[in-house]
């Protein structure tokens, strides 16, 4: 037997022996039970819950800060008055500590009522006191979480790091999830396994994402080969006369290529190298250049393949947390705190307009060796590059998608909002959906509906360039070939998520967690742990499936909002800094096929800038908003300058 099989059969035991060890978990009583989901709904309220419309069993009330400032009393002798007194006023300590003036509102007595939408249980605010307040459908008795709800995140996380096997890890996770929801029953575990899977399946939005993402894929293929991608290459590189230029060039170009950092590897990689060998720049250099400016770019870029899968997952974090916004407008609110990309992107832009270079890179630079074997094979076509080809239908599908959130903010909001203002497109973000020609619009529906259309015009493009029908479609089945294993673990990550909460994983998690100190550390502990997961499994997108429906909502519990909004942006940053450092990653080995680079010589010579970008992001961004210093409008900056300097002081001219 090999190491690995003994490896997997004990790991198969030890997860056998923690399901059915301790024996069925513990049912919480009527009183319990009516006494967890009062706390539940004080905590939501003092988190600012907003309304979700149409979802049953979701939080409806908002509160506004004067109300949230309140303190309250007067639970007459009733144990459940006396438990939410109790739980509202010690939330209610770290709510002032955040609140910007600082609770100095008029306090004077107002009376309200917090009811759950479905009216099961809720509570009242009085004059003279707080009580609860039950309907006939009175909360029963449920399974108490316990350690074993942790399993199916952590034998998730094992397989993916200790096997390389990110899919199959998710998978095993699913199975063993479904196993302790039924306390290992057979019966159970299979209904309980189909019922995860139909929840995932069943989503409009998901089958949504999943369009858009093989639409714009395919998209980008038809561009490739109808001569689109090759026109703009030829226009951005006109002009180039030294190895600044060149570098600058191919930097530039990583810029436009947005879109997906497939793409971006693969044509950046091929097409610049014949370029940057003419003056004189390494191997080794270019593919830090092209792997640097691929997933740091497609994972905040407002529209690129990464959208489907990201905003995917925050959906899911949203509905799970009552936030009552969707997944594109909690995208958008983590972008500001993407310190490592941002940094990783102005380290890589900067490293080729000065020509300096850090680490092994600078004895790579000085001495560049140029194989004599021919640049990568490439699909061509006799078709003559064009650059429209690929920038209309491109352009197409962007006026689309912001036309179709202008049209939901406008059927939403009535027109009252301002479309020229940033205040007014986050008004229109807030906008869940609205009803065209019979079809519900929301932004998964309306990235989907755009890059459909944007896929009609590539094609179009194609055969108005004489490319075959037979070249378009191979061309767009390489595109679906290509993001098939993204897919498969978006798939597997929303059928885990499901599992995780009907078992309470992140009930357990929140257990562990001191509320005062996780606050502080929490964003800075999460970026490490993705950057770890990340590196050890060569996958961005297998750490943002295990981690994000995992640490998000414990982040949620311990930090309200803004805890929320860090670590999702902790978890993608740290996902992309270990893809970049780690040997297994795919976009790390497609650079360095693509720049015809020694895979071990490209991520010696790209760490030292990985490792910048990461510092400065972890000590100058999270721990600092952890530690509520200052945000991002500060943070970047001088995360930026600190590593300018480090680049002016360390770095070397190689030219």
């Amino acid at each position: 037997m090999t190491p690995k099989s003994i490896a997997a059969g004990l790991l198969l035991l030890a997860v056998l022996t923690a399901v059915y060890g301790p024996g069925p978990r513990q049912k919480l009583s009527q009183e319990e039970a009516r006494k967890e989901a009062l706390v539940e709904l004080v905590k939501s309220a003092r988190a600012g819950a907003k309304p979700e419309p149409n979802k049953p069993g979701e939080i409806t009330f908002s509160l506004t800060p004067p109300e949230l400032c309140r303190p309250i009393g007067g639970s007459f002798g009733n144990p459940e008055s006396e438990l939410m007194v109790r739980t509202w006023n010690q939330e209610l300590a770290n709510f002032k500590v955040k609140e910007i003036t600082g609770c100095n509102y008029d306090l004077k007595p107002v009376a309200f009522e917090l009811v759950d939408e479905d009216e099961r249980f809720g509570f009242y605010f009085g004059e003279q006191g707080v009580g609860p307040k039950w309907t006939t459908k009175i909360p029963s008795a449920q399974i108490k979480p316990d350690l074993r709800s942790l399993l199916p995140a952590a034998l998730a996380v094992t397989i993916a790091v200790g096997f390389r096997l990110v899919v199959p890890g998710l998978i095993a996770g699913i199975v063993v999830g479904a196993m302790v929801g039924a306390d290992g029953a057979f019966g159970g575990s299979l209904s309980g396994l189909w019922a995860a899977i139909n929840d995932a399946f069943s989503s409009k939005w998901n089958w949504w994402i999943l369009v858009f993402t093989f639409a714009l894929i395919a998209l980008v293929s038809i561009a490739e080969v109808s001569g689109g991608i090759a026109g703009i290459i030829n226009k951005l590189t006109a002009r180039v006369k030294s190895r600044r230029g060149a570098e600058t060039a191919t930097v530039a170009l990583g810029g436009m290529l947005f879109f997906d950092d497939y793409a971006n590897t693969m044509v950046v990689g091929s097409t610049m190298k014949p370029l940057t060998d003419r003056y004189g720049t390494s191997r080794a250099k270019l593919a830090y250049l092209v792997d640097s400016t691929a997933a740091p770019l497609a994972g905040i870029a407002l529209l690129s393949t990464w959208i489907g899968y990201e905003v995917g997952l925050l959906q899911d974090l949203s509905k799970e947390l009552n936030l009552g916004i969707d997944g594109y407008a909690l995208f958008l609110s983590a972008v500001p705190f993407r310190a490592y990309c941002l940094i990783a992107l102005l380290l890589v832009f900067a490293s080729a307009y000065s020509g300096r270079d850090l680490g092994p890179m600078i004895v790579a630079q000085r001495h560049p060796k140029h194989p004599d074997d021919q640049p990568l094979t490439q699909t061509t076509t006799n078709t003559q590059p064009a650059a429209w080809r690929a920038v209309g239908p491109l352009g197409l599908t962007f006026a689309l998608v912001f036309a179709g959130l202008l049209f939901k903010g406008a059927a939403g909001l009535k027109h009252q909002f301002d479309p020229w203002s940033w205040s007014g497109w986050r008004a229109i973000m807030g906008v869940e959906e609205a009803s065209l020609l019979g079809i519900t619009l929301d932004i998964a529906s309306i990235l989907a509906l755009a890059s459909i259309v944007g896929l009609i015009a590539a094609y179009a493009a194609g055969l108005q360039a004489q490319v075959s029908s037979k070249n378009l479609n191979q061309a767009m089945l390489r595109g679906f070939k290509g993001v098939s294993p993204a897919v498969a673990i978006l798939l597997c990550a929303w059928v885990l998520s499901s599992v995780n909460g009907s078992i309470g994983t992140k009930d357990v998690l929140a257990g562990f967690i001191a509320s005062d100190t996780a606050a502080i550390w929490f964003p800075a502990a999460t970026f490490l742990l993705a950057a770890a997961t990340s590196f050890a499994t060569g996958t961005s997108f297998g750490t943002m499936g295990i981690l994000l429906p995992t640490l998000v909502p414990i982040a949620h519990t311990v930090g309200g909002i803004d805890t929320t909004i860090l670590a999702i942006a902790a978890v993608m940053d740290g996902a992309i800094f270990g893809d970049h450092c780690s040997p297994l990653s795919d976009t790390t080995v497609m650079s360095s096929i693509s720049t015809d680079c020694s895979l071990d010589e490209h991520v010696r010579t790209q760490l030292p800038y990985a490792l910048l970008a990461m510092s400065a992001a972890l000590l100058l961004c999270y721990i600092p908003a952890g530690l509520g210093w200052f945000g991002p409008m500060l943070a970047l900056p001088l995360g930026g300058i600190a590593v300018l300097l480090v680049l002016r002081c360390v770095g070397q001219h190689t030219e």
